[in-house]
């Protein structure tokens, strides 16, 4: 950090504003990465049954995966589901916003 810090109190360079520049990228990033992460997070159906297929998955645990998005990687818990037989198990992406 104090490289970053010296950057912007030594004055305009080339060099200076490239590490500028690589500093609010990051961070930019890093608050899309966050964004996204919890947009997710609150998407996330919290139903303890679902139908999947025609099929009703009922909630088992959760699953916690690393997951890498525009932004950067992050760490991301949903929750899987299985089916009442205990074999196939899904972990829902709906893509019309909600529940299947």
């Amino acid at each position: 950090m104090q490289e970053y810090a010296d950057a912007l109190e030594s004055g305009l360079t080339v060099e200076n504003a490239e590490i500028v520049v690589d500093v609010i990228q990051e961070a930019i990033f890093t608050a899309a990465a966050e964004g996204f992460k919890t947009w997710l997070q609150e998407s996330e159906t919290q139903e303890n049954t679902i139908v999947h297929d025609g099929q009703k998955y009922q909630f088992n645990r959760t699953s916690t995966k690393e997951f890498q998005s525009s932004f950067g990687k992050f760490v991301l818990t949903r929750r899987l589901y299985q089916n009442k037989n205990g074999g196939h198990s899904v972990v829902v992406l709906p893509t019309d916003g909600k529940p299947s």
